[in-house]
């Protein structure tokens, strides 16, 4: 009898922490579209933070428009940010990198520092574009500029998969007009982008003109 019992406690509370489960995951799904592309422009931040390549091709389509040319993402996408990747640990830095105390992906991570600042979401129909700054905080500045950290604006292009037209629009343009930007539960994809590769490419160079610059000056 006991263990009878002692089984329906166990199936019951299986079944209880299954509802909650599903009512909780329900709950989360339910986001607006703003909240969606907050949440991809976010795993882009920490695919680079953490030079994790898995979290960029999650939030992207099959392909990506890069300066006007079409990349596979599972492909040469992939493979353009992992060799950014591998040859990262040759930036030089203004800052030092913090300790983490806990075990951390940014602890053995070069881009650590990278940040998307300054973001505007401008979402119409299935499409919506991203305004942005990007950041490398321990990189040295511009010459002549106040801002802390590397700089450089960037756009981001997304897709609601629900509707991706064949064609892709223009970076300066919002794309198809026919869905409600509002509807909930749609998630977003990165079709476009512009300065990304390029901004982290350079990012140790800038460093080495500054040098040979304060050479040349006798500094």
């Amino acid at each position: 009898m006991f263990k009878n019992c002692f089984k329906i406690v166990i199936i019951l509370s299986i079944i209880l922490l299954f509802c909650f489960n599903l009512a909780y995951s329900q709950h989360f799904v339910k986001m607006n579209d703003q909240q969606w592309i907050e949440l991809a422009v976010d795993m882009i931040r920490k695919g680079i933070q953490q030079q994790d390549t898995l979290k960029i091709a999650m939030i992207s389509a099959s392909s990506v428009i890069v300066k006007q040319q079409s990349l596979v993402v599972n492909g040469v996408l992939t493979k353009k940010f992992q060799d950014i990747f591998n040859n990262s640990s040759k930036r030089k830095l203004s800052l030092h990198k913090p300790l983490f105390n806990q075990p951390s992906p940014l602890s053995s991570s070069n881009f650590w520092d990278f940040d998307i600042v300054n973001i505007k979401i401008k979402i119409t129909g299935d499409s919506a574009i991203v305004d942005c700054e990007l950041v490398l905080w321990g990189a040295t500045p511009v010459p002549g500029s106040k801002e802390t950290g590397r700089r450089s604006p960037d756009r981001f292009i997304f897709k609601s998969p629900l509707r991706i037209p064949s064609s892709i629009p223009p970076s300066e343009e919002g794309g198809t007009f026919g869905n409600k930007g509002s509807k909930l539960n749609r998630t977003w994809q990165l079709v476009r982008f512009e300065n990304l590769l390029d901004f982290l490419k350079t990012a140790g160079k800038v460093n080495d003109s500054l040098d040979l610059e304060q050479k040349r000056e006798g500094k």
